[in-house]
Parts: C-alpha cells; structure tokens; sequence
C-alpha cells in the first residue's frame, strides 16, 4: 500500500483517537449546531430519540428533524471519510488532503 498524505499517528487528537478508536466532531461544528437547534426550537426535539427508518426529506419538517437527528451523523461521515483512520479509503482521504491544499473548496452533503 502507498503512504498516505497524512497518517493515522498524524491526525489531531480532537478529531481521532487512535488508542481508544474514537472520532469526535470539532468543537466549533458542534457549538455552531447546537446555536441552530436553539435558534429553530429543535433543541428538545434533538434529545429525542428519531423516528425508525427516518432519513430526511424536502419538506420544512422533515430538513428540521433532519438537522435534529441525523447532521451530526452526516458530519461523522463526511469527516471519517476525510480522517480514514482505518484506510479504507486512502484514495479519497488523499485526495481531500490534496484538494484542500488547494486553498479553495466547497463541500456538499447532498443525498
């Protein structure tokens, strides 16, 4: 297997730790989600647990109890994929290091 841009040892110990394999959102996502629930009265709907097969939708309700229950699973996602502390996608998890190099990048979680 290729060397990766950055290796697991490498990755910040906010994001990932090795010893315990346990990944964490960044401290400033999870703030900026939790101002979001607060400002659109989801707070207490996001410390309830979601609807069985629930997995979003287009309607008003449903982007709501999306942002409530399943963003921060689509952030995890998107994050493990850039992290791949289990190279399982080293092809991409190098290829966002070497885009993001770049200086200027958009990123869409779209379904």
């Amino acid at each position: 297997m290729a060397k990766r841009f950055i290796q697991t040892r490498d990755l910040p110990k906010t994001l990932w730790r090795n010893d315990s394999k346990v990944m964490f959102l960044p401290a400033m996502l999870v703030e900026q989600w939790k101002k979001l629930l607060e400002v659109n009265n989801l707070d207490d709907m996001a410390l309830t647990e979601a609807e069985k097969g629930f997995v979003g939708g287009i309607t008003k309700e449903d982007t709501d109890k999306h942002l409530a229950w399943r963003y921060n699973g689509s952030c995890s996602r998107i994050i493990l994929s850039l992290l791949d502390p289990h190279h399982d996608l080293s092809e991409v998890a190098d290829t966002y290091a070497s885009i993001f190099s770049g200086n200027e990048v958009f990123l869409a979680d779209l379904p």
